[in-house]
């Protein structure tokens, strides 16, 4: 096959061709059995991409999505941590700790009250 057949048989396939150069293209497809050879094999491969039975949408990993972002934005979006994470964060430790206790001398002398 011939790169110029290959290249219009895949813009035809992935519906890049409009108007007079999609009926063109759709003329040359019935009469040259290499350009049809050529568009069977891309709409082949492109129904293989599009079978969402197939594949599954996947999320990439977060240092990949990271980087995906650095490299598109030149800094890397550092997401909002959640309120778990910054509750556990070591810099927030020694005021959990005061929490806690506070909590629980709050409840002891609750305790001491009623009981």
């Amino acid at each position: 096959m011939e790169d110029e057949k290959t290249a219009l048989a895949g813009e035809l396939a992935l519906g890049l061709l409009e108007g007079e150069e999609r009926t063109r293209a759709l003329r040359l497809v019935e009469s040259d059995p290499d350009l049809r050879m050529a568009m069977m094999f891309w709409n082949e491969r492109l129904v293989t991409l599009c079978d969402e039975d197939e594949a599954p949408e996947v999320r990439p990993p977060a240092r990949v999505q990271r980087a995906i972002e650095t490299s598109l934005w030149g800094e890397a979006v550092m997401p909002r941590p959640g309120f778990w994470d910054a509750l556990f964060a070591p810099e927030n430790r020694g005021l959990v700790v005061a929490v806690v206790v506070a909590k629980a001398a709050l409840l002891g002398w609750i305790f001491y009250l009623f009981f």
